[in-house]
């Protein structure tokens, strides 16, 4: 492949060779080759956004090639004689295949065709599907191919359909980008047209209220294509519209009656989204809600309501998986949870002795401290209910303190004492 200037002239010659030409200054190659390495080339275009070269490289009788060159880089070897696509044809004296071009899409002949007709990439407006896709064709069988260049530098090619045969023998390009191929047998020119570029998807999004409040939904708009349509979507409903969403990405594949298939995404968002850092938090014995403000409360244990349980904190009495339903303003609900160890809680570091007994008790119960040291102390009794019973304060070294619990109905209450170095919550238990 030559590349001259036939703008100028160089002396002796009707034009110039180009400085930028890769055997410039090469005794061993003529300065006016680009490249070589090729057998048959019918033919080569320029991308014309990118000024890439696609070059068609009819074989011998084993393959057709398709060959990919990035602008401005000439000087490349494509293997002929020693190869014929990537397969040995006459290796005598030749590098290793890895020592010369390779190229971007082979084809067997005969099984697939005989003779490859190069074409362009499509970069009109017409078809959105076909652009930036290389179009080729193979004269004998009249198999079409479509090539893209991926992002990492690789090739996808797919067959675009089987035509007519010993007809397609060259293409064409107008000034917007169109094409156009020769049918040569009819004495034809055809313009190249695509016909899913015209069916699309849009969508109509209503977002659900709430993280789980299954009333979102998404109702498709299609245009183009041909009906009737059919829709596979990530979830187990097959129509144009879903419902009954929560928030989340949503997926359909779309297929009109002429098999053109659309792949979309689509997303449902909350209008209203947990605050952030919404968890439960456990200190001093009494877990409470480290974020946001609710209009109800519910306890859990377990998985289990607990009665009456319906205050902004709770002292858990035992262990277990503790969980808060709560609701917001807006009707949303969330319920996060905490792993609660009540029975191994150490005492604080200043207590030698402590004692709680008897309990469970039928009228009074007697708390028993030893401190390190004189501390203020709080002591206090509340219901599951989180009601206060009792309230103390007390100050002290040693503590011997009984509380009248007589008057209760039977149930767990919660003992809370607050010292100065740290917390004590027990349960007691009137019978």
């Amino acid at each position: 492949m030559l590349r001259i200037d036939v703008g100028s002239t160089s002396p002796g010659l009707p034009y110039a060779i180009p400085a930028d030409n890769p055997f410039v200054g090469d005794t061993t190659f003529r300065p006016e080759i680009w490249s070589w390495g090729w057998r048959n080339p019918w033919r080569f275009s320029f991308d014309r956004l990118t000024g890439d070269i696609w070059v068609a490289d009819v074989g011998q009788n084993t393959r057709e090639e398709i060959d990919f060159e990035p602008a401005g880089t000439g000087g490349r070897n494509y293997g002929w004689r020693c190869y014929e696509g990537t397969f040995a044809h006459n290796p005598n004296g030749c590098l290793p295949i890895s020592g010369y071009s390779g190229p971007a899409f082979e084809y067997a002949n005969p099984s697939l065709g005989r003779s490859v007709t190069g074409g362009f990439i499509y970069r009109g407006a017409g078809y959105s599907d076909l652009y930036g896709y290389y179009l080729c064709a193979d004269y004998v069988s009249g198999r079409w191919w479509a090539i893209r260049r991926l992002s990492d530098g690789t090739f996808s090619t797919v067959l675009v359909g089987q035509f007519a045969a010993n007809q397609y023998s060259t293409f064409g390009e107008d000034r917007a980008g169109e094409l156009y191929v020769a049918a040569l047998a009819q004495g034809v020119i055809y313009k190249v047209a695509e016909r899913c570029s015209a069916f699309q998807l849009a969508a109509t999004v209503t977002n659900a209220s709430c993280y789980n409040s299954l009333n979102g939904i998404i109702d498709l708009d299609i245009s183009g294509g041909q009906a009737p349509y059919s829709f596979q979507w990530n979830v187990d409903q097959p129509d144009s519209t879903i419902v009954y969403l929560n928030p989340g990405t949503y997926t359909v594949e779309a297929q009109d009656a002429q098999g053109c298939i659309r792949l979309d995404t689509f997303l449902v968002e909350a209008v209203e989204t947990p605050p952030p850092g919404l968890a439960l938090s456990f200190d001093a014995g009494t877990l409470s809600i480290s974020a946001g403000m609710w209009t109800a409360y519910q306890w859990m244990l377990d998985g289990n309501p607990i009665p009456g349980a319906t205050a902004a904190t709770y002292t858990p009495a035992q262990d277990g998986l503790y969980e808060c339903q709560l609701l917001s303003a807006n009707g949303c609900t969330y319920q996060p949870g905490l792993l609660v160890v009540v029975s191994s809680t150490a005492l604080p570091a200043s207590v030698s002795q402590f004692s709680l007994a008897p309990n469970p008790t039928s009228g009074s119960v007697r708390i028993g401290l030893t401190l390190a040291r004189s501390e203020q102390i709080a002591v206090s009794v509340q219901d599951g209910q989180q009601r206060q019973i009792f309230t103390k304060s007390l100050h002290g070294q040693r503590i011997d303190e009984a509380i009248d619990l007589s008057l209760l109905p039977a149930g767990t209450y919660y003992l809370s004492i607050r010292l100065e170095s740290g917390n004590i919550v027990r349960p007691v238990v009137r019978k």
